[in-house]
Formats: structure tokens, sequence, C-alpha cells
């Protein structure tokens, strides 16, 4: 790890390797598709029911909401690519809305 200043003296960031870029995307990632899922949660479970009857509904229902539940726990303990800590948790307290690691502090980009 190396400081690398900006053009003002007050003012410092650490530089990112591509691994730890890769890391970050990916957490990036993890935290749309928990909002793809929950947005298509509506639409999916209408068209199931209009397609399948209250069948389908109850089927396909529980089956978006397992699977969003699966992408909310891989989004919530994805690791920090610098620490290797979970990325939402610092202090014992987790913030899934964290936009930086809650140990290290590596920011989401």
């Amino acid at each position: 790890m190396r400081w690398e200043p900006f053009s003002n003296d007050r003012e410092f960031h650490l530089s990112i390797t591509d691994a730890e870029r890769q890391g970050l995307a990916r957490i990036a990632q993890r935290r749309r598709w928990v909002w793809y899922v929950f947005i298509a949660f509506v639409p999916v479970v209408a068209l199931a029911a209009l397609v399948g009857g209250p069948d389908a509904l109850n089927t396909v229902g529980f089956a978006v909401l397992a699977l969003w539940a699966v992408i909310v726990a891989l989004s919530g303990f994805a690791r920090c690519p610098r620490c290797a800590n979970i990325f939402s948790m610092g202090n014992g307290i987790a913030n899934p809305w964290r936009r930086t690691c809650g140990n290290c502090g590596l920011a989401l980009e």
C-alpha cells in the first residue's frame, strides 16, 4: 500500500490494486442483483398468478423470495478484497448500505 497525494497536500487516498478493484466490482454487482430481484418480484409473481393461478403464485412467490434471501446473504457477507473481513461489518454492527469497508475503510467506487 502506498499513499498518493491529490493536488493539495491535505487530501490523500490509498491506491487500489487490480485485485481489489475486481473484488469491489463483485461486491457492487451483488448489491445490484439484490435490487434487480427485489424490483422484479411483483411483476414475476403477478405474471405467474395470471398464467398459472394461485398454486403458481405461491410456488413462484416462494421461489423468488428464496432467491432474494440467498442474494441478500451473499451480498451481506461479502468479504473485503483488502482485509478479508466482512465488508458491511464494522465494530460488530452490520450496515448493508455501507460504502466503505467497516474494518479497513476501502471505498466501494
